[in-house]
């Protein structure tokens, strides 16, 4: 029983973004192996959902008013036929109650049939980018902040990343080219830092970018983010577009595979 408690525990901070980067990439490395940690991790979120779920509370009150009055129907029957052996209303009560949860929960999965976990498939899905060639500084002020910055998110230093990049997205002495690379990599480690809010409106600029050799890459992301946030037609319409954009490479791929899952 303690080792469910662990693994809740970690399931919890992992949620509250509570954890380390290293944790973090631990947890998520671990939920694509742990077999135990992945059923839990589906199990606390299917249960919290259907407690919260307006119709699972609207059916688990009803069947707890049926429980009730069949519990006092009951009691009442087995005091004229054996007295020795009646129900108390409290164990009756209890029945009906545990009866309704375990209802409201089927009725809420019967509801969601065929919706995918959408956390497990994220988790799956998402590692950092790694960029196809190496990134070369240049000799002018203005572009070598560019460079270090696209140099830093690959060496893992999310917070160098944004503190370089994040003024130069607002220069307007920047060539649209570098402008574009910079939200891309801005947005990268915003979302490496789970700011995904932060991270989908950098990386939505590029996507909709046509022909740049970023845009796929900026609507895989993008599809991950929708994903995280468990809108799933928003994430398969990303995927589509990543697969129009390019229909052959590593990211049509992903996202064919992506879109095979979400059916």
């Amino acid at each position: 029983m303690s080792d469910q408690n662990d693994l809740f525990k970690k399931i919890t901070a992992y949620e509250d973004n509570e954890l380390s980067p290293e944790d973090k990439k631990l947890f998520e490395k671990n939920l694509k192996t742990n077999k135990k940690l992945a059923t839990t991790w589906q199990l606390s979120r299917e249960v919290d959902k259907a407690i919260g779920n307006p119709k699972a509370l609207q059916m688990e009150a009803l069947l707890q008013d049926m429980g009730n009055e069949f519990g006092a129907k009951y009691t009442a029957t087995q005091k004229k036929t054996i007295p020795s052996r009646r129900i108390r209303p409290f164990y009756a009560l209890a029945i009906a109650a545990s009866f309704a949860l375990l209802i409201s929960v089927g009725w809420w999965q019967w509801g969601q049939t065929n919706s995918p976990n959408a956390q497990a498939l994220y988790a799956n899905a998402y590692e950092p980018y790694t960029a196809a060639s190496t990134i070369r500084s240049t000799n002018t002020d203005l572009i070598n902040p560019l460079a270090e910055g696209q140099q830093k998110y690959l060496a893992g230093d999310y917070a160098a990343t944004l503190t370089l990049l994040s003024p130069l997205v607002n220069d307007k002495n920047l060539a649209p080219e570098d402008l574009i690379t910079a939200q891309f990599y801005q947005g990268l480690a915003y979302l490496a830092t789970n700011q995904h809010s932060l991270a989908e409106t950098a990386l939505t600029t590029v996507g909709q970018e046509t022909g740049h050799s970023y845009t796929q890459q900026a609507q895989w992301y993008l599809a991950l983010i929708a994903l995280k946030k468990e809108d799933i037609v928003q994430t398969k319409n990303w995927l589509q577009a990543v697969i129009e954009t390019t229909a052959n490479g590593k990211y049509a791929k992903q996202a064919g595979a992506l879109l095979k899952e979400l059916e």
